[in-house]
């Protein structure tokens, strides 16, 4: 197919199959850091109700306690 198509038309398939590709790509980009936030989310709400302790928490997402802290804007009382 892409044989038969003029030089223009060429340029404008890779155009739109580059395009579709980033399209797609961000999208499970976007998901993944949803998905992240949303594990992170989580996990700050479980230590602000005292279920989980922070060092688990922070274990969790491969922080040290005083990152997750830091990250999750949590003041120690």
């Amino acid at each position: 197919m892409f044989a038969n198509l003029n030089e223009e038309e060429q340029r404008e398939y890779v155009y739109r199959q580059g395009r579709e590709e980033g399209r797609e790509e961000g999208m499970e980009k976007g998901m993944e850091k949803g998905m992240e936030k949303g594990i992170f989310d989580t996990l700050v709400n479980l230590v602000k109700d005292k279920l989980l302790d922070i060092a688990e928490a922070a274990k969790r997402v491969n922080m040290t306690t005083d990152e997750f802290i830091t990250a999750a804007g949590l003041k120690l009382q």
